[in-house]
């Protein structure tokens, strides 16, 4: 992937709510007095989920960066 794609790959919905299920089962992992198991059951499948979205947001951002590169391309091509 090119830094173009990970850029706008960063700004969609699917990587920020993977990103916050992320962070939601570190911040359960480090904190040593909580058992609740049934938490963590949740926070897992969210991941999980969150992280089968993670395709969508690459398609995204891959579109939106051809479709930025083609925008540029035709301004050019109408400057001539």
């Amino acid at each position: 992937m090119n830094k173009d794609i990970i850029k706008e790959f960063k700004t969609t919905e699917e990587y920020e709510a993977w990103l916050q299920s992320l962070l939601a089962i570190i911040g359960f992992i480090s904190d040593e007095n909580n058992e609740d198991s049934e938490l963590a059951e949740e926070l897992i499948i969210d991941h999980l989920n969150a992280s089968l979205e993670l395709q969508n947001g690459v398609s995204k951002a891959k579109y939106e960066v051809g479709r930025k590169i083609n925008e540029d391309l035709q301004g050019e091509h109408m400057g001539e």
